[in-house]
Order: structure tokens, then sequence, then C-alpha cells
């Protein structure tokens, strides 16, 4: 058994890979949120709206400040600064809110100016699965009737 101070190297190891994929849910949301600003501004034919990517990122900020104040509190850092278990908290909670609301905050918006700028949501390219969603929205019926035949074609 090792004293409360010392932290072992699997620990560090096994932090920093959560820390790693964290990362990397952040990334990719954050990269699905742009391209989708960039796809509705510029005016993409297609524009995809993926809720679990967005959702992604309140679960990627969430885990890397769980596990990094884990890692601080392993190293006894906390124990001498207890003036960041505030921020931490309060950051964890930001993050859970914005689990279950940023794609709200996002999708509303977003689906009234597709409207206003002529896009129709495509139901035969639009899917659900249990936690997300993915809306299509297209500017012609054509584009829309066009994906959902390749789509058959690769199912």
């Amino acid at each position: 058994m090792h004293k409360n101070s010392e932290f072992p190297l699997s620990r560090w190891v096994g932090m920093t890979a959560v820390q790693l994929c964290a990362l990397a849910l952040t990334v990719y949301s954050l990269f699905t949120i742009f391209n989708l600003l960039h796809d509705s501004l510029w005016g993409a034919t297609e524009i995809k709206v993926n809720s679990g990517a967005i959702r992604l990122l309140g679960c990627g900020i969430g885990l890397m400040l769980v596990f990094t104040y884990a890692m601080l509190e392993g190293i006894g850092y906390l124990k001498k600064n207890t003036k960041l278990t505030r921020p931490f908290t309060i950051g964890i909670f930001f993050c859970l809110v914005m689990f279950a609301l940023l794609p709200s905050i996002i999708h509303i918006p977003l689906e009234k100016y597709l409207f206003s700028e002529g896009y129709k949501i495509c139901h035969l390219k639009s899917y659900t699965n249990r936690s997300y969603t993915v809306t299509v929205y297209t500017k012609g019926i054509q584009e829309c009737i066009d994906g959902a035949k390749e789509r058959e074609i690769a199912i």
C-alpha cells in the first residue's frame, strides 16, 4: 500500500489516457459545430445537424475537469489550495448543463435560420437513435431524393 502523498505511475498513465480521450471528444465536437456553422453560412446544398456530436462537447470538457481534479487531489495540491474546489464543481455542473441543453441551444435557432434561407427537413435522410438525432436539411426535394437513393444502395 502506498502513502497518500505518492501517486503511482499507473494512475498517471490511466488518467492521462482518459484526458486524451476526452480531448479527442472535445475536438471532434468542436469540429462538428464549426463545420455545421460553415455549411449553414456558406449555403451548402445539404446540412447535417448531429445532436450527439454536439452533446460530446459537454461530455469531453466535463471528463477533462473531473480527471484534472482527481489528478490534483491525488498529488495533494487541493489539500493546500482548497479555493480550487468550487471552480471545479461549478465547471462540472456547467458541463452537465451543456451536455443536456447545448444541442437544443444550437439546433432551434439554426433551424429557424435554415427555414428562412429556404432549407427543408429531409426525412428520408434524417434518422434517430436512442441518444442522438441526425437531422438533414436540403435546399430542394431533388437533393433529398438523390441522397436517399444513395443511402438505400449503400444499405
